[in-house]
């Protein structure tokens, strides 16, 4: 059985002065709030992993099919202060999709 699920949504980008670039942000919106993005979320060890929040990486791991997506880290949590373990989330990066 199949949902018919609809979402309304405004943008109004400005400064745009050509309708090549109204149409390349109308697809840019289209298709990044129609996408399923992937989130991930993972145990590390501090001296390995160097980036910080707002950081974009490559990550792959072929079987949950995640080859060479690009994910962008949101949060990494410390496990306490004067451990070198943390827990980093991501979430893929949306400005990376391929149109």
């Amino acid at each position: 059985m199949f949902f018919k699920r609809v979402s309304h949504k405004t943008v109004r980008p400005g400064l745009f002065n050509t309708r090549w670039n109204v149409w390349r942000a109308s697809d840019r919106f289209v298709s990044s709030g129609g996408y399923p993005l992937a989130s991930i979320s993972f145990p590390l060890d501090k001296s390995v992993f160097r980036l910080e929040p707002g950081d974009a990486f490559v990550f792959g791991f072929p079987p949950y099919d995640t080859s060479q997506r690009v994910f962008r880290v949101v949060r990494i949590i410390e496990s306490d202060p004067g451990s070198e373990k943390i827990t980093l989330e991501a979430v893929e990066d949306i400005y990376y999709l391929s149109s």
